[in-house]
């Protein structure tokens, strides 16, 4: 399985990863748009980068976070969308 991007950044420099930290909490913060969809739009641009292992991490925040919308007693799943998305 291949190195996660961040692995060797953390190596190389952790200064630099406890900032990209700090600032992940900022942007995820609640303010006009929740949490919930934040990590959605996040998800969606790194399925239309193809960036496996963002959306892998994104999904377990979400998981975490719990459903976002719920359409009639079902709850609406990221990957409705995700599959929308792309070429």
């Amino acid at each position: 399985m291949p190195e996660l991007p961040l692995s060797a950044l953390l190596r190389l420099d952790p200064q630099m990863t406890a900032y990209l930290n700090e600032t992940n909490d900022l942007v995820y913060a609640a303010g006009v748009l929740s949490k919930k969809i934040k990590l959605l739009l996040a998800m969606v641009f790194d399925t239309a980068q193809g960036a496996e292992f963002g959306v892998r991490a994104l999904y377990r925040f979400g998981r975490i976070e719990g459903p976002c919308l719920k359409v009639g007693s079902t709850p609406f799943s990221v990957t409705t969308l995700s599959g929308t998305v792309g070429p």
